[in-house]
């Protein structure tokens, strides 16, 4: 991508998704930001004006084995699982914070059966039976008046906590599943990549049994045997390499998806090139906000902050309370459930702190500071948003460039190869010559092996930048 592109990108992004101060806050809700095209600074043979990635991104691929592991993660990954239950966590959270709105209505009941002394302070002046036995059940209510908003503020800022706490999880989830699907692509290319260094050490091998017995027949010095030997270890040694890799992306897969998947893969598709163009959806500067899980956590963390401004002020104001009690209370069995057992009272409080050394002032003061630092936080993450879409992009693009050079550089290599064999076949030319032909086209075939595997890498960064699935329609 040019330098320009990318400034275009960036302007774009930040005059759909700018930062924010104070005002751009109330105690709910973001302000608007204006529409943006993003795609139409693209090149049109690289990307395409379209949707936002779909919430099952992966299957874009057209790739049945990818669809079933990325299935399995979803369900059986344990970190997955975990961010499902802290989630749930959250969300009781706030409802048990919620119950601060209703009445609080409890029972209580007692019975109790007690001897009495009969020279003791109640027998000794009263005629009063040696044992009584006490009854006693009474309903308490208690009420806080909310009148200042403090526990509605409280309830809201558990409820923000609970989105940002979801949408961490959602970014969780994306960063594993781009993580399945990076370590896949890993695989089979690593696997494609692995057949082709085979036919290199069958052609070096080749190569060396020609030079042991040109070496034999003294035709051949002893350089040229040991530069053979050697050829056959190094390729070999990129074997190993190689082989380390794929047993690292296939560990990676058993991680990810909580089982041992060693035999469903051993057998994968054929490695195939990502088709068709990178899609970047036309709204982007203004659905970016939406669509990123990592921007909606800082924003539900500004909403919380804002809430708990609200809880800060309203301690300034006086707490007012209800409290009542009324039930049953007899020692005579019989006569428990008559109306003059009934006992009752209706208790209304205040409370207002006069003078506390200026600690709700420094309460409040900390709320608004981490208000700030929220505000921050979130105009921070709009930076790195635009920063990464503009280099995911970059990246995309770079890596299809450097793609469609190698492609044309293997169809020349291979006309080449077409052209020296052909005279190989008619005798002008012997097979040892015909050797470095040969590796020069497998290497071409290697070095865009490695490439289209980091076409797929590049478009799995930009889903990633993109935000994935996160705010799609389901």
């Amino acid at each position: 991508m040019r330098q320009e592109y990318k400034l275009i990108i960036i302007l774009l992004l930040l005059s759909g998704c700018g930062a924010l101060t104070q005002s751009d806050f109330g105690a709910k809700g973001l302000r608007s930001a204006p529409m943006g095209s993003v795609a139409s600074a693209l090149p049109e043979e690289m990307f395409a004006s379209g949707e936002w990635p779909a919430r099952q991104w992966w299957q874009q691929f057209g790739d049945p084995q990818l669809d079933v592991l990325m299935e399995r993660a979803i369900i059986e990954n344990p970190t997955i699982s975990a961010w499902k239950q802290k989630i749930i966590a959250a969300q009781e959270r706030a409802k048990a914070v919620r119950a601060k709105l209703f009445p609080q209505l409890s029972m209580d009941a007692h019975y109790a059966d007690q001897h009495i002394s009969k020279y003791g302070f109640f027998r000794a002046f009263a005629p009063i039976p040696a044992v009584v036995a006490e009854i006693d059940i009474h309903f308490t209510l208690n009420y806080e008046f909310d009148f200042w908003g403090k526990n509605r503020f409280t309830f809201d800022a558990a409820i923000n906590e609970a989105k940002s706490v979801a949408a961490e999880g959602a970014q969780n989830k994306l960063i594993i599943t781009l993580s399945v699907a990076e370590h896949y692509f890993d695989l089979k290319a690593n696997r494609a990549k692995k057949a082709v260094l085979l036919k290199v050490i069958e052609s070096r091998k080749q190569h060396l049994k020609m030079a042991t017995e040109r070496r034999v027949t003294g035709i051949a010095n002893e350089d040229e045997l040991l530069a053979a030997q050697m050829a056959v270890r190094q390729v070999e040694q990129s074997m190993k390499l190689l082989e380390e890799q794929i047993a690292e992306d296939l560990y990676s897969l058993n991680e990810l998806t909580a089982r041992d998947i060693s035999d469903e893969t051993g057998t994968l598709d054929p490695f195939v090139p990502a088709k068709g163009k990178s899609i970047i959806p036309q709204n982007l500067p203004i659905d970016l906000i939406s669509r990123r899980p990592d921007i909606m956590v800082q924003i539900w963390r500004v909403e919380a902050a804002a809430d708990l401004i609200g809880v800060a002020r309203a301690d300034f104001f006086p707490n007012i309370n209800l409290n009542a009690i009324g039930g049953l209370n007899s020692i005579f069995m019989n006569r428990f459930f008559n109306i003059h057992s009934f006992q009752g009272l209706i208790e209304p409080a205040m409370h207002l702190p006069v003078f506390t050394g200026g600690k709700r002032r420094a309460v409040l003061k900390e709320r608004v500071a981490e208000y700030e630092e929220a505000i921050y936080a979130y105009n921070q993450a709009i930076l790195t948003a635009a920063r990464e879409v503009a280099e995911r992009i970059e990246v995309v693009t770079k890596v299809r460039e450097r793609l469609d050079l190698q492609t044309a550089n293997l169809k020349d290599e291979e006309h080449r190869f077409r052209l020296e064999k052909s005279r190989n076949e008619q005798g002008l030319t012997s097979d040892l010559h015909l050797i470095p032909y040969c590796e020069e086209l497998l290497n071409k075939e290697y070095e865009e092996l490695e490439l289209e595997r980091l076409q797929y890498k590049s478009m799995l960064g930009l889903i990633l930048a993109l935000g994935g699935g996160y705010g799609s329609s389901s």
